[in-house]
């Protein structure tokens, strides 16, 4: 089991920008969001919200997309060529994809290249609010000790996260993962 972060490493850039900015050019009245976007973003850097409702207030865009499905689908047409060569000739089916980024705007990726563990943001795809925490730093490795990971069944820990996609050892720890159905 091989465990990656998706952005910035098996995917070149930011995959929530690229279709944040895609986005843009598809639906132009998306940049109506753009003062409250600016708001958050002014308050976390203030530190008077935290990481999350900043995410919230970013992803309040989602409500000025028609069909983000078909969106989704179509940014993933566009952008598939942006996965890492080397992250395809290294990839097993058993593969754990960690991310900040919105589990709505990864899963249709993960299922493209046959990735059937995900644990990424879990956003609502119409409002943009969050359920739960922004899957990042602490969230991204439960307790702060261990990396969490599941695999049907068998349960596997990390000993680390790494941007460089090193394998990691398989301990008995608990975690939740998303599994993607073909």
């Amino acid at each position: 089991m091989n465990v990656y972060d998706f952005d910035r490493t098996i995917y070149d850039g930011d995959s929530t920008i690229d279709f944040y900015l895609y986005s843009i050019k598809k639906h132009p009245v998306i940049l109506r969001c753009l003062p409250r976007q600016l708001i958050s973003i002014i308050k976390y850097k203030l530190k008077l919200i935290n990481k999350t409702e900043m995410k919230e207030g970013f992803y309040v865009f989602f409500r000025m997309i028609p069909d983000i499905d078909y969106d989704i689908d179509m940014f993933w047409n566009k952008n598939e060529n942006k996965i890492c060569r080397w992250y395809m000739e290294k990839k097993m089916v058993d593969d754990v994809i960690i991310s900040a980024s919105p589990e709505i705007l990864l899963t249709e990726i993960c299922k493209r290249l046959g990735i059937k563990y995900l644990i990424a943001s879990k956003v609502e795809k119409i409002t943009g609010k969050y359920y739960g925490e922004n899957c990042y730093g602490k969230e991204k490795v439960g307790d702060g000790h261990y990396p969490m990971l599941m695999e049907t069944g068998k349960v596997a820990a990390a000993n680390m996260l790494q941007k460089t996609g090193k394998k990691v050892k398989s301990e008995t720890v608990m975690a939740k993962t998303v599994k993607i159905s073909s």
